[in-house]
């Protein structure tokens, strides 16, 4: 598993580079940029699955990815970029040779594609395990509303996305709370407050409640 996510990670990265490449010249890089490309592209791959083995982005579940898992996947590659950034500014001050990496654009861009990839490496199998259990799921599908928009909101609604051992099928939140009113929870609104809820079970065919609210009496 290490060594395919490593290889699979090496390839995203060479394909952001060279796209990055590609974006700023717009489609046909010169060949002194080449030769520039090939010169420092061993130290750069180096230091990104480096930092992708240090931080331990081999070792989630990629099932189970969830925001933690995010922060850290932006933090090794912008650390990454920082690290190449000053390395090459070093090695350019002791040779004084301003030639030696690539231009600042391509480093940003390198950045932005870098992370959309390698995140849609990580978190595409959770999307498509939710997906899929949201519209294929076997068996009768029981309309239900969280009673409840807080922390505990949240985690009941991740806990029935990534189990396919229930039969209930969310079309919404409810709280009390007025800052909490419209905004969506795991892709799922808050449609109202508790007391909403009689119109709710009327208009959306609701049979199942399901409380996340640990102090309600």
């Amino acid at each position: 598993r290490l060594v395919l996510i490593l290889g699979l990670d090496a390839l995203l990265i060479l394909t952001s580079l060279y796209t990055a490449y590609l974006l700023r010249f717009d489609g046909r890089i010169p060949q002194e940029h080449r030769d520039i490309l090939w010169r420092f592209l061993p130290v750069f791959l180096l230091l990104r699955l480096t930092l992708h083995l240090v931080l331990g982005l081999h070792r989630w579940s990629f099932r189970l990815s969830w925001f933690h898992e995010a922060v850290r996947l932006v933090q090794a590659e912008v650390t990454g970029t920082a690290a190449f950034v000053a390395l090459f500014y070093f090695l350019q001050r002791a040779a004084l040779d301003v030639t030696l990496g690539p231009p600042r654009s391509i480093i940003v861009l390198e950045l932005l594609i870098t992370t959309s990839l390698i995140g849609a490496l990580r978190f595409s199998p959770r999307l498509a395990q939710i997906w899929s259990l949201d519209r294929f799921r076997a068996g009768e599908r029981i309309p239900t509303l969280i009673v409840g928009a807080g922390s505990a909101g949240e985690l009941l609604l991740r806990d029935l996305y990534r189990s396919d051992e229930h039969p209930y099928r969310v079309a919404g939140l409810v709280d009390d709370d007025p800052q909490k009113q419209g905004m969506s929870i795991g892709g799922r609104r808050v449609l109202g407050k508790l007391d909403a809820v009689p119109a709710l079970v009327e208009e959306l065919g609701i049979r199942q409640l399901l409380f996340a609210i640990p102090r309600l009496p």
